[in-house]
């Protein structure tokens, strides 16, 4: 699980991923918009980009080990 939070913003966050055949990313639940389960889909790495609607983004490597 990866928890995402942008000082002073309570709402959505979108994001990406470099190649979604690595892993992927979906909201924990519909209460809180700042957890994300990753899942691991085959060996290898993509980097996940966070954005939220005010602006704020971030990077974060994900490494799935076979």
């Amino acid at each position: 699980m990866l928890e995402c939070t942008a000082q002073g913003y309570v709402g959505s966050f979108t994001w990406i991923l470099t190649d979604p055949t690595i892993a992927t990313v979906e909201q924990f639940n519909n209460e809180t918009y700042t957890f994300f389960n990753v899942t691991g889909l085959k060996a290898g790495t993509t980097t996940l980009a966070l954005v939220s609607q005010p602006g704020g983004n971030g990077i974060d490597t994900i490494v799935v080990s076979p």
